[in-house]
């Protein structure tokens, strides 16, 4: 990939990254992770592949949201050592569930299983790409998504029987 190329790639996609990380730590910081991760992106611009830019592009913002969440949490241990009271902001994610018995359903879900939700509904994803990014099959990531569905529903149906009470 040369610099035409990628150049191209960048304007293709760098909405799309920096509204994952919108979505996923504080806004503020979304250009910025974007910007991070198109610079790993060129230093490792032979690896792309045309057909999953995209899911190659998102499997680095995952891990450079990672390595961001983990700088974060060394901060704030640092911090609260002076202020006890200092909290994170809510996540982009929490902010956009306002339905707490729905957040609190999601919440109930393995990580891996929130990992494919927020990829397929919050990132509008396609099953193909999502499947890309977590190093599954297509089918595999369908036959979750099923799953996690029924799971949800259980979760909901249970937060409603002890809201009742």
């Amino acid at each position: 990939m040369d610099a035409t190329e990628f150049d191209a790639l960048y304007r293709r996609n760098f909405v799309a990254i920096a509204k994952f990380f919108a979505r996923r730590a504080e806004p503020r910081f979304a250009e910025e992770l974007a910007a991070e991760t198109f610079s790993i992106a060129w230093a490792k611009k032979e690896q792309a592949t045309t057909e999953f830019e995209l899911a190659w592009l998102y499997k680095i913002a995952g891990y450079v949201l990672n390595n961001q969440r983990r700088r974060q949490i060394k901060e704030f241990q640092f911090f609260s050592a002076f202020s006890p009271t200092m909290r994170f902001a809510p996540s982009a994610e929490q902010l956009a569930l306002k339905d707490d018995e729905l957040a609190q359903a999601i919440a109930g879900l393995p990580a891996k299983d929130q990992a494919i939700l927020a990829l397929v509904y919050l990132d509008d994803l396609p099953v193909k790409v999502a499947a890309e990014i977590l190093s599954l099959t297509p089918n595999a990531v369908s036959i979750r998504l099923t799953r996690i569905r029924a799971a949800l529903a259980l979760n909901l149906k249970a937060s409603e029987r002890f809201s009742d009470d």
